[in-house]
C-alpha cells in the first residue's frame, strides 16, 4: 500500500515538527477511512476478517479479553490514551502479519456528530448499519460476524443504535477543538476527551457499550481517531510530547515509569508514535474519493449539544461522574460560543 509523498508530507507538516529525534526508517500513515482508496479500505476489512476466521478463541477474540480484563487501567485512569495506543499497535502489527501493506485508519466521528446515523461508515459497503433481529448485525462487511465475548461462546456482533433504532448527536468539531485548546496539561486532556469518546460507544450500542467493545471493528476506527486527537495535542506544544500525570482508579499517582500492563513496557514508551516501536503519523482528512450509497463524504459541520452520558453508564465505565458533567457543561458553553459569535469589541 504506497501512499504519495504529498500524503507523507502533509503528515509531517502536522505532526512530526516537535518530535526530531524520533528515528523511524519507514514511517506509516494512517489515513480517515474516507481518504482512502477503495482498494486500500478492503485490503483493511479482509485483514480483520482473516484474523477473525478459525475456531474461537481466535486471534481476534484476545482484544475484547484483554479490554475485559484490564479495564481499570483502560478507562477512568490516567493510562486511558496510552493503553489503548498500545492495544491499537498490537492489533495493527496482527493485521500487518496478514497484510504487510495494512494500516489502521481512523474515523473522525465528531464530522458527522449532528446526524452519525446518516455517516457513510454505516453503510453496506463498509461497516453496516444497526443491529436488526436479535440486534445482530446483518450487513456490511462484517454481516453475521462471529464473536466470543463476554459469553465465551460463539454469538453474532451485536449494535443497538442509543438503545433503539436511530443515533442521536454526539459531540462536534468545536468541541473536541476546544478540550485540546483549553487543555493546559495531559490530565485535563484526558479527563476531557475520555467523555466524548464515551458518547460514541454508548450511542453505537450492543456489544460496542461493555468493555468487550473491541467485538466490533468499529472499535479500531474510532480508537484511532481518539489517538490522532491525543498525537495532534501532544504535536501542539513542544511540553506536550512527554507531558503525563493525574491519578489512576486506585488513587495513586501516574509517571512515566509505571509498567504499561500487560505488554512488559513502561507507560512513558507509548508516548512518542513516532518511536521505532510505533513509527506511525496521522494524515489529515482529505474527502475526495469515492462516494459511498450517495452519502456526503465531508458530513455536517452543524454543531449540537448532545445528551449527557447516563450516570450508570459513567460509574460502569470507571469514569468520574462530576469530571465528565464539568466536562460537559465547559463543551456546551464552546458549542453555543461558536453558534452565537461575540462581536468585535470597539
Amino acid at each position: 500500500m504506497k501512499l504519495s509523498l504529498a500524503v507523507v508530507s502533509l503528515c509531517a507538516v502536522a505532526q512530526l515538527a516537535n518530535m526530531v529525534d524520533a528515528r523511524c526508517e519507514n514511517i506509516r500513515v494512517r489515513q480517515e477511512i474516507r481518504s482512502m482508496s477503495p482498494e486500500s479500505r478492503q485490503r483493511f476489512f479482509n485483514a480483520i476478517k482473516l484474523l477473525n476466521s478459525g475456531a474461537h478463541p481466535n486471534a481476534h477474540d484476545k482484544y475484547a479479553e484483554l479490554h475485559i480484563k484490564h479495564a481499570t487501567l483502560a478507562h477512568g485512569d490516567a493510562r486511558f490514551l496510552p493503553w489503548h495506543r498500545q492495544l491499537l499497535r498490537e492489533f495493527e502489527k496482527d493485521l500487518q502479519r496478514i497484510d504487510p501493506g495494512v494500516n489502521v485508519p481512523y474515523w473522525d466521528w465528531a464530522r458527522d456528530s449532528a446526524d452519525p446515523g446518516a455517516s457513510p461508515i454505516f453503510s453496506s459497503e463498509m461497516l453496516g448499519h444497526n443491529g436488526g433481529s436479535g440486534e445482530c448485525v446483518v450487513d456490511g462487511q462484517f454481516a453475521n460476524w462471529s464473536v466470543y465475548w463476554p459469553t465465551q461462546t460463539p454469538h453474532c456482533l451485536t449494535r443497538k443504535f442509543d438503545r433503539g433504532n436511530s443515533l442521536k448527536p454526539w459531540w462536534g468539531t468545536n468541541a473536541i477543538n476546544h478540550i485540546k485548546t483549553a487543555s493546559s496539561d495531559y490530565d485535563a486532556f484526558r479527563r476531557g476527551i475520555e467523555g466524548p469518546h464515551g458518547n460514541v460507544h454508548f450511542g453505537i450500542g450492543g456489544d460496542f457499550t461493555p468493555m468487550w467493545s473491541p467485538n466490533d471493528p468499529i472499535f479500531w476506527l474510532h480508537h484511532s481517531f481518539v489517538d490522532k486527537l491525543w498525537a495532534d495535542w501532544q504535536a501542539e506544544s513542544g511540553n506536550n510530547l512527554y507531558s503525563y500525570g493525574g491519578k489512576h482508579s486506585d488513587g495513586t499517582s501516574a509517571n512515566l515509569n509505571e509498567p504499561l500492563t500487560p505488554w512488559g513496557i513502561k507507560t512513558g514508551d507509548a508516548f512518542n508514535h513516532l518511536s521505532d516501536k510505533y513509527c506511525y503519523c496521522y494524515a489529515p482528512h482529505s474527502f475526495t474519493g469515492d462516494d459511498i450509497s450517495g452519502k456526503s463524504w465531508n458530513g455536517t459541520m452543524v454543531e449540537v449539544i448532545p445528551e449527557p452520558l447516563p450516570e450508570w453508564w459513567i460509574k460502569q465505565q470507571n469514569m468520574n461522574v462530576t469530571d465528565v458533567r464539568m466536562f460537559e457543561a465547559d463543551m456546551a458553553a464552546a458549542v453555543r460560543e461558536g453558534q452565537n459569535p461575540k462581536s468585535p469589541a470597539h
